[in-house]
């Protein structure tokens, strides 16, 4: 059997999926609705709407399937969500990548399979929109002209939740995304270190690009630097717009001066890290931050938080 593989965009999908909220979440008509339009327009006996996460993929709408999630090694969905292309089998019985796979060796005895991968505003792929059938059968394009524009609709739908916690323009967090991802990691710390760290940054010199290349210069900017906050290894656990080019970060897990060093190092890095991710030279931007410990076992306010370390930057 051929486990899942992992995309190389791995960290930023799974922080994107998490920041929608959805997992584990109620049952929605509004996703409901397609999914039981599916099965009978394609005469199949299970059709889903499937959210891959780290170790798991979990059904946010399901017909004809007993299960609410399975294993993501096994996951034909997992598969799926490394291309934007409709991933097809149309019998696995044939396929040696996929005959010993245990969702085919026993229930739900997948013999075929259909999906399409469901993009998110800054373009992870979050799950799929799928249809599975138990015996083999062909797969057309016009089926995937019709499955594609489905999908389309239950992309239109996450992408209405995705608005209320993700920021448009640069595909990372808002400070509502931010809280929501926040709050379950701190409750879930490393006991062995008491505190985590909030930080507030300011990107400066986006005025000065903005009036001198361009407010599509500046907004490239800014979408390269949420992408590089939210990719950049051993840097941040969480990130978010906050509004304009006023960002804040997370440390979770971290004393003060961890952070400050982290956040040293980036500074010292961001010109080059820039100017790489938007292909020009960005000369007189830079970073002001300032940074606020949370205490682990307290209820935090993160909006006071969040004003208290930016209180640091208009300070200095």
């Amino acid at each position: 059997m051929k486990a899942a593989p992992t995309p190389n965009d791995e960290q930023t999908r799974i922080a994107t999926l998490k920041a929608l909220d959805l997992l584990d979440s109620k049952p929605s008509e509004k996703f409901d609705q397609i999914t039981r339009l599916i099965k009978p327009l394609f005469d199949v006996p299970i059709a889903l709407v499937s959210l891959v996460d780290t170790h798991r993929q979990w059904f946010l709408s399901n017909v004809g399937l007993d299960a609410s999630e399975t294993p993501r090694d096994v996951s034909f969905c997992g598969h799926a969500i490394m291309t934007n292309d409709t991933f097809v089998i149309e019998d696995t019985h044939l396929d040696p990548d996929f005959a010993d796979n245990p969702l085919v060796l026993g229930d739900p005895n997948v013999r075929f399979y259909a999906g399409v991968p469901l993009l998110t505003a800054n373009n992870s792929r979050i799950g799929t929109l799928c249809i599975i059938d138990t015996k083999p059968r062909k797969f057309t394009a016009a089926d995937d002209t019709v499955l594609r524009t489905l999908a389309s609709l239950v992309e239109r739908e996450i992408r209405e939740i995705n608005f209320n916690t993700t920021d448009e323009l640069t595909g990372i967090p808002n400070l509502r995304g931010f809280v929501s991802l926040a709050a379950p990691m701190l409750s879930h710390g490393d006991n062995a270190t008491e505190t985590s760290v909030l930080v507030a940054l300011t990107l400066c010199g986006l005025d000065k690009i903005n009036n001198e290349e361009g407010r599509l210069v500046g907004d490239k900017l800014l979408s390269s630097f949420g992408t590089i906050l939210s990719t950049t290894q051993n840097f941040a656990d969480i990130c978010c717009r906050v509004k304009n080019n006023d960002f804040a970060l997370l440390f979770i897990d971290a004393e003060l001066s961890d952070a400050h060093q982290k956040l040293s190092q980036f500074s010292s890095e961001l010109v080059s890290l820039l100017s790489k991710a938007c292909d020009m030279e960005f000369g007189g931007v830079s970073v002001k931050y300032g940074a606020t410990v949370i205490n682990h076992g307290e209820i935090v306010d993160f909006k006071m938080a969040y004003n208290t370390a930016l209180s640091e930057i208009e300070m200095d």
